[in-house]
């Protein structure tokens, strides 16, 4: 009776695609994912994803008539939380190549801004956008971020 029981819930999450872990059945553990941050993501893509598409999808085409000035999106940032390395490469990415400020991610991790975080920056030594093309000390910083020495 016990076995049908566990086999009930193994079941009903099989049925939602829900991972074991998140209803607290801890008995067998799977071995598609080493932690509970690969645990989360292959939730969010396989279990979530799908339907949230649909969901703005269907927002979209009987809500707002396929207005090209609105759109729904779900912002699933929150559950990817989590994945603290992905995180820190996705901001050293956007902060590398001027996607976003320094103030932007903090608002993203609700940390209040700094002075001078609302600059853009670039690779090469996060050079400001609007220092791209001028002269620094005889070397005019081109837009691919490469240095190049002005001689007059």
């Amino acid at each position: 009776m016990l076995e049908s029981r566990d086999h009930s819930v193994e079941e009903i999450c099989r049925w939602y695609r829900i991972p074991l872990f998140m209803v607290g059945h801890i008995t067998k553990q799977s071995s598609w994912a080493s932690s509970v941050e690969g645990m989360n993501l292959i939730f969010l893509t396989n279990t979530l994803w799908p339907l949230l598409v649909n969901i703005e999808q269907e927002i979209a085409r009987c809500l707002l008539d396929n207005d090209e000035d609105y759109f729904a999106e779900f912002s699933v940032e929150e559950l990817l939380r989590t994945d603290s390395t992905s995180l820190a490469a996705y901001y050293t990415t956007v902060l590398q190549n001027g996607w976003m400020s320094s103030n932007d991610m903090r608002r993203l991790e609700n940390l209040p801004p700094i002075e001078g975080g609302d600059l853009y920056t670039v690779q090469l030594n996060l050079t400001p956008l609007d220092q791209l093309g001028q002269e620094n000390d005889g070397e005019k910083v081109l837009a691919s971020g490469a240095k190049c020495l002005v001689i007059s």
